[in-house]
């Protein structure tokens, strides 16, 4: 994986597991978590040319997998900073931001899973 790439990976057990209603609804998580990802990255970038914002991108792989990236070649320098260059953060503090979102709208999903099987 590239340094300025972020994969949101799910263990593919828990997932195939799951009803069709609830993989799909997975799905809906997992585009719109790496959405939010996406334009919470953009809003933090730091702005000259609009060409750094403009390079981020998000989108769903599989049913498993999503990525965003940041198609600049100096986004890293910024996220991380450089000898002479203190880090501007802008792409981690988006992963941060929705982190918990995340987790908590996969749990959601999986808990609405266990109820339908339950009621079947």
């Amino acid at each position: 994986m590239a340094q300025n790439e972020l994969r949101i990976t799910v263990n593919r057990s828990e997932i195939v597991n799951l009803t069709e209603n609830a993989r799909n609804r997975y799905v809906v998580v997992l585009r719109k978590v790496s959405k939010d990802i996406e334009a919470d990255a953009k809003t933090r970038a730091p702005f000259k040319t609009g060409f750094l914002r403009n390079s981020i991108g998000a989108r769903v792989i599989n049913q498993f997998n999503a990525e965003v990236t940041v198609a600049a070649n100096y986004a890293a320098y910024l996220e991380h900073g450089t000898r002479k260059m203190a880090a501007r953060p802008f792409f981690s503090p988006a992963v941060e931001a929705n982190r918990d979102v995340f987790t908590q709208a996969v749990a959601q999903v999986v808990r609405d899973a266990a109820d339908e099987s339950r009621v079947e």
